[in-house]
């Protein structure tokens, strides 16, 4: 008895030794390879893309930026008086706003003078569909994405610098025959500030500002899935450094010894 209890144990363990692998006899995994990791992160990064392009359709739903006015001549106002800007136009209360305005010799506020608003769209839609584009075809590329983000960087500088401008531009050309008179300057483009100590005004960004920001964001997060989890042979910028390292006269004296 004692003798097929041995047997039969004997043969349950080379059973499981033939029917599983050594990692599970041994109770651990085997380390993901290099190429399994790169895949794993390319279809991160293309995920990441896909996201990016779809929140950004966010910005023609939402609003991009808010402004708020408050001030005692409009009592009958206490949330105080919005202005919206959205990728398209502005709204708002315009001409209680223009009028508030020209106490200090501020120009009107029309939505001609927003010449962003025209083309604006066109870039959102442009950097939608390259998005996808890239997020379905560039594979193992990463120049496409690299391309992409460089897009997005300087439409969204631009934008951001046009409108500086416009800020500029209202803040600092008043009106020298205005009821009230103050010093030219700069409306600020994001956080409160006074006018005259009575004048209160607050900005900061809407839901369609705040999805642009977070797609650029995923595409970065893309970007940095993708390089991380690239083999060193890989990398673009490592290539140069592997090849001289190799014909390197330390590396030769190294390999002689």
């Amino acid at each position: 008895m004692k003798m097929s209890k041995v047997t039969e144990s004997a043969e349950g363990a080379e059973t499981d030794q033939v029917g599983w692998p050594s990692a599970y006899a041994t109770g651990t995994q085997q380390a993901p390879s290099p190429l399994s990791k790169h895949l794993l992160g390319l279809n991160i990064a293309h995920g990441f893309v896909y996201a990016a392009a779809i929140v950004l359709l966010g910005t023609f739903l939402a609003p991009l930026w808010h402004y708020n006015f408050t001030a005692p001549l409009y009592p009958e106002y206490p949330q105080g008086l919005p202005l919206t800007i959205y990728i398209n136009h502005v709204g708002g209360r315009i001409n209680l706003i223009n009028g508030l305005n020209h106490y200090i010799g501020m120009a009107k506020i029309n939505e001609s003078d927003f010449h962003v608003l025209y083309v604006m769209p066109w870039l959102v839609a442009l950097l939608c569909g390259t998005g996808l584009v890239v997020a379905t075809w560039s594979r193992d590329r990463l120049w496409p994405l690299v391309a992409w983000l460089g897009a997005f960087s300087a439409i969204g500088l631009a934008l951001l610098g046009d409108f500086y401008w416009w800020l500029y531009t209202y803040g600092n050309n008043l009106n020298p025959h205005a009821a009230i008179r103050i010093a030219p300057f700069t409306p600020r483009l994001l956080g409160s500030y006074t006018i005259l100590g009575t004048f209160h005004v607050m900005t900061w960004p809407g839901l369609g500002g705040i999805a642009m920001m977070a797609s650029f964001g995923l595409g970065f997060l893309a970007l940095a899935a993708e390089w991380l989890t690239r083999p060193a042979s890989r990398r673009p910028f490592t290539r140069s450094v592997l090849s001289t390292n190799q014909h390197s006269p330390l590396k030769s004296i190294a390999a002689a010894s």
